[in-house]
């Protein structure tokens, strides 16, 4: 193995719940999922709990044996669904 997978929360300045979902939604290499054990990128937007105090504006990643590059080209694809 060249590199190793990473756990890490972003709070972003997500106007509403409803961008944040957005945002969240168009993510394509970075899969909605709660276990921390495979290979693959995966998110846990806080937005998908909305029932709690926690703020909807915070994701939790875990980023998988994807290439970097792979993986910033999604994030910046999702960056664009809020422009």
């Amino acid at each position: 193995m060249k590199s190793a997978t990473g756990l890490f929360t972003v709070k972003f300045k997500f106007k509403d719940r409803k961008e944040a979902e957005i945002f969240s939604n168009s993510l394509k290499r970075f899969i909605l999922a709660v276990s921390w054990g495979g290979y693959e990128s995966l998110i846990l937007p806080t937005c998908a709990f909305p029932d709690t105090n926690i703020p909807f504006d915070l994701i939790r990643f875990y980023t998988g044996f994807e290439a970097p590059e792979v993986l910033i080209d999604d994030l910046k694809n999702a960056f664009k669904k809020l422009s």
